[in-house]
Formats: structure tokens, C-alpha cells, sequence
């Protein structure tokens, strides 16, 4: 946006149709990013106003298999019913760790087939994803990898742990988060 606004400035003189175009590009990458700031500001938020979305929990999690069933991967689920009993951070945290992982099998490996296993294990909700066909990579230290430090920081954030690599045939995501006394308790029911 910067620099359409510079060129502008530089030929507004000159020719006053180049600053004119040189500044809609300017209002159209000012307005792409205004959209992109909102729909990221949009999915951090903790809580619920108005006519928002809700922000989906680890019910939806079959839903979300679906989708991406529908879109080509080979997708083995196992969902533990326990977890969908768990909503709020937790169950957030839980969708879009899985949400990330299944979306960086669809970006990276498309054609290997997945495994996910979700489920209560020992006071604590685990998350497995693996995916098996092509073998993983290690991530190229020279390039951001958003979805991994999120799925990361996500875990941390709630006290849990996630380890992620490749493995010879793919890649795994493995994700540890306690389950407050609160959860445990409405869990078990």
C-alpha cells in the first residue's frame, strides 16, 4: 500500500492519471488487508457478542471430518463422544488444532491417507493426527509456519504440550491438553 501511495506522490505532477490509478491500487490493497486484519482479529476472539458466529468447539468435529472428506482427503476418524462434551477455550482449541492439521495434510501431502484419533486419555485430551503415503519433510527454517506454531501456542495457552515432525511415510501432530477440574467433572457427567 506504501509503495502505491509513494508512486503516486512521486507522479502526481507528471501525470495526474498515473496517481490516480497508482492510488485505487492503494484502496484496494488498504481494503483486502482491512478484510484479512478482521477475519484474523475475528478468529483470536474469546467470547461471543451479538449476531457472531459462534466459535466452533470439538462437537463439530465430525462435521469438520466431513468437510474435509468432501474436499479429497482419505480421512480414518476416531472421535471419543467425551470430547464433544467439551466446549468453551478447550473445545476451541480442540477444532482448530484439528482444523490446522487437517487443512496442512490438504495443502502438503493431499494424496496420504489420515488418521485422526481424538479422545480422553488419563485427565488429559489427546490429538493425533497422522498422515501416511508421502514421507514428511522437516519444516524449512527460513519460512514462516504459522499453522505450527499456532496448533503450538494453542496447546501451551491451555497448559498442554503439542509435538509435531515428520515421520518416514508423512507427518504427525501429537497434542496433550489437561482437562480442568471443571471438565473432568461435566466429562464424566
Amino acid at each position: 500500500m506504501i509503495l502505491h501511495v509513494t508512486g503516486a506522490r512521486h507522479v502526481l505532477r507528471r501525470d495526474p492519471g498515473e496517481a490516480e490509478r497508482a492510488l485505487r491500487d492503494a484502496e484496494s490493497v488498504g481494503r483486502a488487508s482491512l478484510d484479512q486484519i478482521r477475519s484474523t482479529v475475528s478468529a483470536l476472539r474469546a467470547d461471543e457478542r451479538g449476531t457472531d458466529p459462534a466459535l466452533a468447539v470439538s462437537a463439530e468435529l465430525p462435521a469438520l471430518v466431513d468437510d474435509y472428506r468432501r474436499a479429497g482427503l482419505d480421512i480414518s476418524a476416531r472421535i471419543d463422544e467425551a470430547v464433544a462434551a467439551i466446549d468453551g477455550r478447550m473445545g476451541t482449541a480442540v477444532h482448530r488444532i484439528v482444523r490446522e492439521a487437517l487443512a496442512n495434510v490438504a495443502r502438503h501431502a493431499s494424496t496420504n491417507r489420515v488418521e485422526l484419533d481424538v479422545g480422553i486419555v488419563d485427565d488429559h485430551v489427546q490429538v493425533l493426527i497422522i498422515d501416511r503415503g508421502v514421507a514428511g519433510r522437516p519444516p524449512d527454517p527460513n519460512v514462516p509456519h504459522f499453522g505450527l506454531v499456532g496448533m503450538a501456542e494453542r496447546a501451551r495457552s491451555l497448559g498442554g504440550e503439542c509435538d509435531t515432525g515428520p515421520t518416514p511415510d508423512g507427518w504427525r501432530v501429537d497434542v496433550w491438553l489437561p482437562l480442568t477440574h471443571v471438565e473432568r467433572a461435566y466429562v464424566r457427567g
